[in-house]
């Protein structure tokens, strides 16, 4: 069986950073975890802008880290809003961005090397030509002049490191710490070529394309991202 062919997604980071800011969070973010091994905890790139926020009302707590057990019951609590698909952990953010926006943005926009904003003519494209992601509007203000809204896009964690099991979890909040590997190879084993965009469950700051979006970003010569062919194992 042929392996499956796929690429990682980031910013332009030369071009795009030095003429571009976004400064914005979303509407919601889960808390941290205290445990008694791994001290106080949150993953970062767990993003779910796509959830109703109306739907989150008086499930958010404080910002204070919770223990274990308040973090599980707050995730049960969570899942019939967030669905079987998408995991829950420590630290993930929900609903839309807010906040503001400075620059001369081409088609793609970061506020981080994460978190993927595509602008309203370009999400149009997409869906135009058939490729199925989930995003909502950004809401964002723009310095000195209007401008074309952006849709951040969402990408719920499925891919995983090849070899990614190896990590032990801690047996009491069910951490796993996983460093970025100096090469990185996905399990083809567990790879859904069907899904245009996703995260690595190891480390979810990672994204990863299909070969059908990354083919669209190439003929339409989107700019501000940059395709890196990703290894499989």
């Amino acid at each position: 069986m042929s392996k499956p062919h796929a690429f990682e997604l980031k910013p332009d980071r030369v071009g795009w950073a030095k003429l571009n800011s976004i400064e914005a969070t979303h509407a919601h973010k889960l808390p941290g975890v205290r445990c008694p091994n791994c001290g106080v905890w949150a993953i970062t790139g767990m993003l779910y802008p796509c959830v109703d926020e109306s739907a989150l009302t008086n499930k958010s707590p404080s910002s204070a880290p919770l223990s274990v057990a308040q973090f599980r019951s707050l995730a049960a609590d969570l899942k019939p809003v967030l669905g079987s698909e998408r995991p829950i952990a420590p630290g993930t953010a929900l609903g839309p961005l807010r906040g503001r926006a400075t620059g001369t943005f081409g088609d793609f926009a970061w506020v981080n090397p994460w978190t993927p904003l595509v602008r309203e003519s370009a999400w149009q494209a997409l869906g135009d030509a058939g490729i199925e992601l989930c995003a909502v509007r950004a809401e964002l203000g723009f310095k000195n002049q209007p401008h074309e809204s952006f849709f951040e896009l969402e990408a719920v964690p499925r891919a995983q490191l090849a070899n990614g099991s190896e990590a032990q979890a801690c047996e009491i909040c069910g951490r796993v710490s996983v460093s970025m590997p100096d090469r990185l190879v996905l399990d083809a084993t567990v790879f859904d070529e069907s899904v245009a965009l996703q995260r690595v469950i190891n480390l979810p700051t990672v994204l990863i394309v299909n070969e059908r979006f990354a083919r669209f970003i190439q003929e339409r010569q989107l700019r501000d991202a940059i395709l890196t062919p990703v290894e499989f194992q």
